[in-house]
C-alpha cells in the first residue's frame, strides 16, 4: 500500500467520524464502558483470590488423639476429662507435626 493511499484512508476515516459524530460517540463510550466493568470484574477475583490464599496460609488444623481409647470405639464422645489428649499430630504449613 502506498503512503498517498494511507493518507487518503485517514482522512476519509477523519471525515465519517465527523459527519457521524453520534455514532462514533456512542461507540466510544459502549467500548469504555466494557472496559470498565472488565476492570471491575477482574478487581474483584483478584481480591477474592488473594483472601483465599491469606485464608490458606493462616488457618490451620490441630487433630489430637486418645491413646486411651480402644480399637473399634474411636466414633464415641470424649469421656469429659479435661486434658485427655496425649499425643497428637498438629496438620500445618508445615505439613504434618507429631506434638
Amino acid at each position: 500500500m502506498r503512503v498517498r493511499t494511507l493518507l487518503y484512508l485517514c482522512r476519509l476515516g477523519m471525515k465519517n467520524l465527523w459527519h457521524n459524530r453520534v455514532y462514533s460517540a456512542a461507540s466510544v463510550i459502549t467500548m469504555s464502558a466494557c472496559i470498565f466493568l472488565f476492570g471491575i470484574f477482574y478487581l474483584a477475583v483478584a481480591n477474592v483470590d488473594a483472601l483465599v490464599q491469606k485464608t490458606e496460609r493462616d488457618v490451620y488444623v490441630s487433630v489430637f488423639f486418645d491413646e486411651d481409647v480402644l480399637p473399634g470405639r474411636g466414633g464415641e464422645a470424649d469421656s469429659g476429662q479435661a486434658g485427655g489428649a496425649a499425643d497428637g499430630i498438629c496438620v500445618g504449613r508445615g505439613g504434618l507435626e507429631r506434638i
